[in-house]
């Protein structure tokens, strides 16, 4: 079995390296194809199965019918389509068009995958591409959605009722994974006598890690962490990450409890999950965010956003709470939810972050490339 990878997203993230290198290992030949544009920051390995083309100019994206016909042209020029058994598309707009056409020339069945870019840009921004996104997902042998929440918003605002059981019946929810080196330290030596001792003494330590941007949502996060001090709460907040809104940053860093640390190699970050409580991140917009299951591997309950990626990757209430991004309150409260039932929520973490291992998320998509193949 051959596969032809389109991933406009693959450069700039290790992870679906690693998704294409454990397919490998499990019998998968793989192609990869990573359309990108001159100044795309490129973090990832060559390697020989994996074609980084600088086929458009940055300003492109706003066109959207010439970015594609610059992407589709350099594909069929640096790569066999014909070799390949079957084509995978990892977003449903910028990678999905291009499996369409190629599977309209060369009459290669295509799964596609639909992301945070697709539901929170292309179909909010460009409903002139609406239909074409309908077409494609029609014409798609299968069609992936991250989390079962952005199935249901896909489905409910923009697929026609009468195409609903059609489409369902091709669609699966795969999640993505985190590296090995999470399931392989799991924290299980936690002292949940001290973290009750500290809850008692009204202590608690509060971590997120990310980009600090408008996106991640860090002064509503405060102002909940401010309400609990006003109710005699000794915090400490710990920020984890890359500097993108320096006006945010100054804000958190002059908080009394905050600390901001810069991005760090995931053994020192392992320590420092390890020496806090509870995760919080109320993104406004989030894909799947793989810190809720880095997080949940040390056994930190996880407060995730209501309607995103995270949302309904378990019961309610089972590692985590969801929280209405905008609403400080709800954020106060679910952490204080969190510290009710703290060890309960802890050890499901552990327990149940298996879930996102790589193997076993690419054994399901193994078995949906057979199933497609032998339709």
């Amino acid at each position: 079995m051959k596969i032809l990878h389109i991933n406009c997203n693959y450069a700039g993230r290790s992870l679906h390296q690693t998704m294409i290198d454990t397919l490998q290992a499990l019998g998968v030949e793989n192609n990869v194809f990573v359309p990108i544009h001159p100044k795309q920051e490129v973090v990832v390995a060559e390697r020989e199965n994996v074609c980084l083309s600088v086929c458009f100019p940055r300003w492109s994206r706003f066109l959207f019918a010439y970015k594609q016909k610059k992407i589709y042209d350099s594909l069929c020029k640096s790569i066999d389509v014909q070799q390949h058994d079957l084509i995978h598309a990892y977003t449903l707009f910028t990678d999905g068009n291009c499996a369409y056409k190629l599977h309209k020339h060369f009459h290669i069945p295509y799964l596609v995958t639909i992301r945070n870019t697709d539901i929170n840009y292309f179909f909010k921004f460009r409903p002139d591409l609406i239909p074409l996104a309908v077409r494609i997902l029609s014409h798609a042998s299968g069609i992936c959605f991250l989390s079962q929440e952005y199935k249901k918003q896909v489905f409910l605002k923009y697929i026609p009722r009468k195409l609903w059981r059609e489409l369902l019946q091709k669609t699966h929810v795969i999640p993505n994974a985190i590296h090995d080196f999470w399931l392989n330290n799991l924290f299980t030596a936690r002292d949940y006598n001290a973290t009750y001792e500290n809850f008692a003494k009204k202590r608690i330590k509060i971590i997120f890690v990310g980009g600090i941007d408008k996106n991640k949502n860090l002064l509503t996060t405060c102002a909940a962490l401010n309400a609990l001090a006003q109710k005699g709460w000794q915090i400490r907040y710990t920020v984890v990450g890359k500097i993108f809104d320096q006006e945010i940053a100054d804000k958190v860093s002059r908080l009394s409890y905050s600390d901001i640390l810069t991005p760090m190699p995931p053994e020192r970050l392992l320590e420092v999950y390890r020496d806090h409580d509870i995760f919080v991140m109320p993104s406004f917009k989030e894909t799947f965010g793989l810190v809720y299951a880095e997080a949940m591997s040390q056994g930190l309950p996880v407060v995730y956003t209501k309607g995103q990626g995270f949302d309904k990757q378990f019961k309610e209430g089972t590692v985590g709470y969801h929280v209405f991004p905008k609403d400080p309150t709800d954020i106060e409260q679910k952490i204080l939810a969190c510290v009710q039932r703290y060890k309960h929520i802890s050890q499901t973490c552990l327990s149940q972050v298996s879930k996102f291992q790589w193997k076993k998320i690419c054994l399901e998509y193994i078995q949906i490339y057979h199933a497609v193949l032998n339709n």
